[in-house]
């Protein structure tokens, strides 16, 4: 087995997501009231409601501050909204999960990302990361039967882009003395960013070891371990 499709199998193995759901939007376009984000749904572009649209119904379930965000024109704060969508008043369909941006003291806000999932699973609160290099981190997570998906970006040229939350897997098995090898690596928990990863050594039992991550030059990356557990 290639090293490339092996580590995609640990990976998927420890709950690691290895792709978005969506493209994440650029903090710009069309402005619209603050207030309303949070008072009603919104029309955002691939989410369209209302009378002879995809979805006869939208209802907005959810909304809370997210992050702030520091640019050259000044503080950007985030905030996360949650929509259930259907044909039916009260049934989801499908649900949404809309991040907007808002400029602090302007009361307007833009469109930041777009997130959607089938209506039998469930988005988690947005967890947000400021790592001492400033760089930004920010997880978004879905549950589907009991599994939770994560999803990471990073801010970098006015829009969240998805990063490679598992490029760090590679590093540390270089690490490893040899023959040692990793079998599972579990996605680092937002906020700690620590993972629990399972190593075989020749000779021995399985051990498990907590790796803790630290963003640096807007990557996740190896910071120190912690023998066996």
């Amino acid at each position: 087995m290639k090293y490339t499709t092996l580590l995609r199998s640990v990976l998927l193995a420890g709950g690691l997501a290895l792709a978005a759901v969506t493209t994440p939007a650029a903090a710009s376009g069309p402005a619209l009231e603050f207030d309303r984000i949070h008072n009603e749904c919104v029309q955002v572009p691939g989410l369209e409601f209302g009378p002879g649209r995809e979805w006869a119904h939208c209802l907005l379930e959810h909304v809370a501050f997210v992050v702030t965000v520091s640019q050259k024109d000044g503080l950007h704060d985030f905030y996360a909204t949650r929509y259930c969508l259907g044909n039916k008043a009260g049934v989801c369909e499908r649900k949404a999960q809309v991040l907007f941006a808002n400029r602090a003291y302007r009361a307007e806000a833009t469109v930041a990302h777009v997130d959607s999932t089938d209506g039998q699973n469930e988005f988690l609160d947005p967890v947000a990361v400021i790592s001492p290099d400033a760089s930004q981190l920010l997880v978004l997570s879905t549950r589907s039967q009991g599994k939770v998906e994560r999803r990471f970006y990073t801010w970098q040229a006015r829009r969240w882009v998805p990063i490679d939350a598992g490029k760090w897997v590679a590093d540390y098995a270089r690490q490893l003395p040899a023959g040692q090898r990793i079998v599972q690596a579990d996605a680092p928990v937002p906020v700690t960013l620590v993972s629990t990863v399972t190593v075989s050594v020749p000779g021995q039992q399985k051990q498990t070891r907590e790796v803790q991550l630290e963003m640096s030059g807007g990557e996740l990356r190896v910071a120190a371990s912690r023998g066996q557990l």
